[in-house]
């Protein structure tokens, strides 16, 4: 994993994860990567055509034999073939 050198509050991780994003009032799950991470939230790219701003819930591929994780998010930015998720009660302190 490489750090991203950024202004952000939290610090930012390259990676490549296959995640499930679903959002608040719909049934079906869209499969996406995450492209980058941080405490606060995370980069997706994929399919995006479907998505639109607003709450959903993410579920994060496991890469071991544990649970995929799974959080409360909001879309909050989509530009470059690019989202952007806030997590949901993520704290501020480091």
């Amino acid at each position: 994993m490489i750090e991203q050198q950024t202004r952000r509050q939290f610090r930012r991780h390259d990676t490549k994860r296959a995640i499930r994003l679903k959002q608040k009032g719909q049934s079906a799950w869209i499969s996406l990567h995450m492209v980058d991470w941080s405490a606060a939230g995370a980069g997706l790219s994929g399919p995006l055509d479907q998505v639109q701003p607003g709450p959903a819930l993410v579920e994060i591929e496991s890469i071991s034999d544990e649970s995929d994780i799974r959080l409360a998010c909001d879309i909050v930015w989509r530009e470059d073939g690019k989202l952007g998720l806030k997590f949901l009660g993520a704290r501020r302190d480091h």
